[in-house]
Formats: structure tokens, sequence, C-alpha cells
């Protein structure tokens, strides 16, 4: 009696109302006691129990009306009333026909249609319920959502109108899911949300179901750059590239004006990933693969810049950086697959910008240790490197600020840049490390200025026929670029001339101290050094002729007051303060101090006697190199004998007399100051003798002094 009957009562022995045939329910409704309007009659097999109680609803054409005068009757008949077929949409319109507030009755059709579209979801099991009939249900949503939609449409509601519209196109795809036989059918409301939606898309993405997850996505209004790529990403998994592109083409925006953006980049490393991750099952069955295998090793041994990759793969990973990347991606893959010619080839052909050259090209090789070979790649697709000026110029650039100087020094030779690889050993020659230099590894180092000698001559000798430098153009010589920073801007033959005869002169500074050092024993000793600006040890290095003016006249007087043969040291010396046009007196007067710290008097007095044979030689620097070396000895405490006989033979050498007097009363000679300045009737000396002899407590000097003056008072007057 289940499946067809329309009548339910409590049954003995089941907790809940059960259908029964009609001849039970007949039966059941005569003998229980339930409602007294139902007489007590006895019947036979010809009685009609409709005719006889006709408002027990026992008729079949009317089998659920109400009787007026039986409440108790009509409660019973409505709990347990039902569609006595299947589902009525027209009696539900009709109901909801009653309700007086249209927009009030189209809302409740719209849950409705919540409800009913909840019928086709699966259980917590998954189990779907097989009684009901999917495609029914979903035309009967879609009839409900037309007369909602009407419904709205005359009580003026946009906004209901537009919701029916988006439940319409849900369940077209609710029927699209169904008829694709797609087990986890969501509800109506489900795919309204955006979340909920995309999480459908994605389990159909994940199940390989890309038309019904583009359908979701479409419907749904959703990102379809998801499943175009999942979709693209499965056949070239499957080895069919040309679907792939075509497939693919819809995940990126084609523009020759910018670059793709980073989400852009990203899929494009993936896809360039996985085609050479790719089986390639889509590739001729016919194909003979120990051939294709033995062309592709034979093709790696003729060429070193072509990486062990099959055709197909190549040119696809090369389709799709070309259509979709940039210069950069495309420079970036090549090198990395050591294509080095064609990476070279794409760069000049495309212009691409220093940067792409340096950080996608050079590097990579610098890296992978083929910088010898990509180098020979430079040069046989432009001999004259005049293409490469500007991109090798950068990379001397980065590796001048990354202090990486052997691989800068190799470039610049490379690049035929004497001027730069000179400048460069010079660097070598001065050193990185930040810590104290001895003479020691200065003249070990020495071979760098040699070095630097010769490439500042090929660069004069290279010069002369094309009367530029590498890098010069030649309506302006003297515009070069620095690689480092450290190329003067104006460096022409003469400039260069200069720096070789600064190198000799350094040089020759580095053998003359090494030679002093290994007899007084301080090899080890940290020679003197020089700021170079910044904080630390990083920033210091040892003081030489190619740092600035200052610095050059340290270096001259640690030269004079350090070398053993101290003629040949001055001559040094001279052609040093010479060249750079050092102040003089400055220099000497401080070798002059040094010298008397060091209680080397001979030496100060053979100081004075060179610069007296030298070009040099004036009564002015005379007189300040000894009163500089005075002023050290008068303060010294040696024996008197000893200090008179050196200070004597100083003083005697000065020729200025009122420098003289002055070099006296530093010494406490006063008398004998007394006698030079009365000699040469200097009155105004004689009056500071007195001063000083009085404060001295020397009263005889004092006394002669006023006398003095006082009798060349009226004639000094």
């Amino acid at each position: 009696c289940n499946p067809c009957s329309s009548h339910i009562i409590q049954v003995e022995g089941y907790e809940t109302q059960q259908r029964v045939c009609d001849d039970c329910y007949d039966y059941h409704m005569l003998i229980s006691g339930s409602s007294d309007d139902i007489p007590s009659v006895e019947l036979d097999d010809d009685t009609d129990l409709a005719k006889l109680y006709p408002g027990l609803g026992l008729s079949s054409q009317f089998p659920w009306r109400l009787i007026s005068q039986d409440a108790h009757f009509n409660q019973n008949l409505r709990r347990e009333f039902y569609y006595d077929v299947s589902p009525s949409t027209p009696l539900c319109l009709a109901i909801v026909d009653l309700i007086q507030d249209i927009r009030l009755g189209a809302g409740f059709i719209l849950h409705c249609c919540h409800n009913v579209s909840i019928q086709l979801v699966p259980d917590d099991h998954g189990k779907v319920n097989e009684e009901i009939d999917h495609y029914f249900t979903i035309s009967m949503m879609e009839n409900l959502l037309q007369n909602a939609k009407l419904r709205f449409t005359r009580a003026g509601d946009s906004s209901g109108v537009e919701l029916c519209d988006t439940y319409l196109s849900r369940v077209d795809l609710l029927r699209l899911l169904v008829s694709s036989q797609y087990s986890e059918i969501p509800s109506i409301q489900e795919l309204t949300r955006p979340e909920l939606a995309r999480r459908v898309r994605d389990k159909l993405i994940a199940d390989d179901r890309y038309k019904l997850a583009m359908e979701v996505s479409t419907k749904c209004l959703l990102d379809t750059s998801a499943v175009w790529s999942a979709w693209g990403m499965a056949c070239i998994r499957a080895g069919d590239f040309n679907k792939a592109r075509e497939l693919l083409r819809h995940c990126f925006q084609v523009s020759s004006q910018s670059s793709p953006s980073s989400g852009g980049s990203h899929l494009l490393e993936r896809i360039v990933e996985q085609i050479l991750t790719s089986p390639l099952v889509s590739v001729k069955q016919s194909e003979d693969w120990s051939e294709t295998v033995k062309n592709a090793m034979m093709l790696s041994e003729q060429r070193h810049d072509v990486a062990l990759m099959d055709s197909k793969r190549f040119n696809e990973c090369c389709h799709y950086i070309n259509v979709y990347g940039t210069a950069g991606m495309m420079v970036g893959f090549l090198s990395r697959h050591h294509c080095w010619k064609e990476a070279c080839t794409h760069v000049l052909k495309n212009k691409c910008s220093t940067d792409v050259f340096v950080n996608h090209l050079w590097i990579p090789g610098l890296k992978s240790g083929q910088l010898e070979y990509l180098e020979e790649c430079l040069r046989s697709t432009d001999p004259s490197l005049s293409k490469w000026e500007q991109y090798l110029t950068a990379v001397c650039r980065l590796l001048s600020q990354r202090r990486l100087y052997h691989i800068l020094y190799h470039t610049q030779l490379f690049m035929k840049d004497f001027v730069r690889s000179a400048m460069t050993c010079i660097k070598f020659y001065i050193g990185f490390s930040g810590r104290s230099t001895t003479i020691e590894e200065l003249y070990l180092r020495r071979k760098y200025l040699e070095t630097a000698r010769q490439h500042f001559q090929s660069a004069i000798e290279a010069s002369q026929p094309r009367g530029r430098m590498f890098g010069m153009s030649s309506r302006d010589e003297s515009s070069s670029r620095g690689s480092g920073g450290t190329l003067p801007r104006n460096m022409n033959i003469q400039d260069m001339q200069t720096h070789i005869h600064t190198v000799c002169l350094q040089i020759t500074i580095t053998e003359l101290l090494y030679k002093a050092s290994i007899v007084s024993d301080t090899l080890q000793k940290p020679v003197p050094v020089v700021n170079t600006g910044g904080i630390g040890k990083e920033q210091q290095q040892p003081a030489t002729l190619f740092s600035t003016g200052i610095v050059r006249g340290e270096v001259t007087c640690h030269l004079l007051t350090s070398c053993q043969d101290f003629t040949e040291g001055f001559q040094v010396a001279y052609e040093i303060i010479s060249a750079y046009r050092l102040p003089a007196n400055r220099v000497l007067s401080e070798v002059a101090k040094q010298l008397a710290l060091k209680e080397r008097y001979v030496d100060v007095r053979l100081l004075v006697q060179c610069v007296q044979k030298s070009s040099l030689s004036s009564s002015e620097l005379n007189d300040e190199i000894c009163m500089a070396a005075i002023k050290v000895l008068a303060n010294q405490s040696k024996e008197a004998r000893q200090l008179d006989k050196h200070l004597e033979k100083l003083i005697q050498a000065i020729t200025n007399d009122k420098n003289k007097i002055k070099a006296l009363i530093q010494c406490g000679k006063l008398k004998n100051a007394y006698l030079v300045a009365i000699k040469a009737r200097l009155h105004e000396e004689v009056e500071l003798i007195a001063d000083v002899a009085a404060k001295a407590n020397q009263l005889g000097v004092r006394d002669i002094c006023e006398k003095w003056l006082q009798q060349h008072q009226s004639h000094h007057r």
C-alpha cells in the first residue's frame, strides 16, 4: 500500500502513521470510535461508504475536501494532506495568488525555489535521493522563477527582477550539471554566493571537468583565467601544445607597450616549467624516440650553447615567452639553457636595456662558469664591441660597486679598455682588505704597478692612430664615461703620461722604503694610512701618490725620514714636489721636524744643503727649514755641549738676521742674539731681547740692551 495509497492512519506496531489501502482505511474508520459523527452501521459487501458518509472525504473525486461542521476532521485532514501524484506548481501559485502583497508573494516563491533546490543536494554521505526527478524539479523551479519575475515586474521592483534573472541563470547551470552527471549538485542559493560558487568551480577543476568549470565561472561571474590556465596546463601535460596555446591565450593580455603583471609572469614561469617537464604524449606515435634522442645528443656535441632539449619543447617555450613575456624573460630563458649566442642576438635585435643584459645574460654566464664562452659570442656578433659598449660599461659599473675588482679587471681587458685596466691594477696595489699594510706587502704588489704602466702605454699607442680612446666619441674626446667612478673625465694622452710618471715614482718610493726597512728591520711595520672618507678600517688605505695633494706631501715626508740614502731620497722627493706642485716650505719643514725628533741632526744639515743645491733654493725656504729643526732641538733634553754643536751649525745656516735672532732667543742664547741685533742695528729686536732677558732674569743682558737703546734712541727717532 505504501507507494500508491492516499490514506494514512496509525497502525498498531508502528510509531508513526502509515499508508494503508482504501479497504483498511474504511474498516478502521468504522471500528474506531474516534469520531462521534460516524454512525455505527453494519456493512455488507454492497455498502457504499462514500455515499453513506460523504463528509469523510472518501470519494475519489474530492478526497481532500474539508467538512465545515467538523473541526476535528478538518484538523486531521490538514495534517494528513499531501500531493497524491507529484508536486503541483499551479496549486502552489494558486495559493500564492491569495497573498495580497505581490512583492511578498514573489519573495515567498523565491524562498520556495531555494527549498526545492535543496532536494537536489546530496546528503552528508554523498547519496542522492533517487525518488526525486531532477529534470522535473529543475523545470518546476524555472516555472516558479518565471512567475516570480512577472510578479516583481508588476510590483515595479527592479532589484527583484534582477534577482530572478540571476536565479534563472543558476537554474540553467543546475540543469547543465545534472545533464553532465555531476554528483555534487549545489543549491541555487550556494551558486549565488561567490565564495561557494568558487569552491564548486575549484572542485570541477580538480576533477578535470573544465567545461563545467568554465560554465560555472561564466554564469556565476567568476574569474575565468583560473579555468583557462588549469585547462591549458592539462593540455601541456598531455602534450597537446596546439590546444594549450588556444586556451592559454585567454589568460594573457598581450601589449607591446607594457610588461606583464606579476601574476602573468608567474603563470608564464609555470607554463615554461610545465613544458620542460611535459611527457609529450601527443607526439606522433610513429616517431622514433631513439632517433630523436640521438639527434639531440649530436646537436649538443656540435654546439655548446644549446641545452639538451628537443626542438618541440624549445620552440614552445620560446613561443610563450616571445608572445606574452618580456625581453628580459627571453634572455633569461636562453641563458639558463646556455643558448648564449641566441641570447646575444636577441639583446641586440630588441635593443634591450643594460639591466636586462647585466641581470639576465652576463651574471648568469658568470655564475655558470661560461663567461669566456659568452665573451666569444659577444665578439662574434660584433668584433669591434662597439655595439656592446654601453652594456659592458654597465657591467663594469656594477662590478665596481660590488667591489669585484678581479672580474672587473678581466672585463676591462676584454673591452681593451687599457686605461680603466690600469686604474684597476692601481687598486690591486693599494689593496682592499681594510687592514694595515706593511711595506713588504706593498713591495710584493709593485708588479701591479708595472702592469698598470704597461696598460697606460698600450692605451697611448692605441689612441694615437685612432685619435681617441675606447669608449670616446670622435666629436668629444674628453667626454669619456667612467666604468667605476675612478677614471678621470678628461683622460687624454697627456693625462695618461702623467699617470705613468706617478706610477714610476710610486715604484721608486716602494723600492727605497723596502731597502730602508730591510736595514732597519721594519718590514712588518704598517705604512701610514689615509682615510678615504668613511668610518672604520675598511675605509682606510695606504698613503700613496695616487691620493690627494696633502697625502702626497705625507708620502714625501715619510720617504725622506725613512730612506737610508738621504741624497737619493731627496731627488725623488724633489720630483714629487715639482710634479704635483706641492708647497715645498710645508713639506720640507715637516721633514726637518721629523728628522730632529729622530735626532738625525746630520740629515737635517744635509737636507739644508740639498735644498740649497736644488732649484727650490731660497733664503725663506732655507731659514724656515732651519728654524723648524731648531724649534725641536731647543726643547730636547740632551747635554748642552752636544746640542750647542748642532744648534750653532743650524743657526749659522740661517741667512736672515731677524730669523737668526728668533732662533737664538728660542735656544736661550740672548747675548748672541744681542750681538747679532746691534750689528744689524735692529732696534725692535733689541727691545724684544731686553723683554725676554727680563723675564728670564738675565739682568746683565737686559742692562746692556737698555744701555744700547738709550744711546741709539735719538738716532732711532
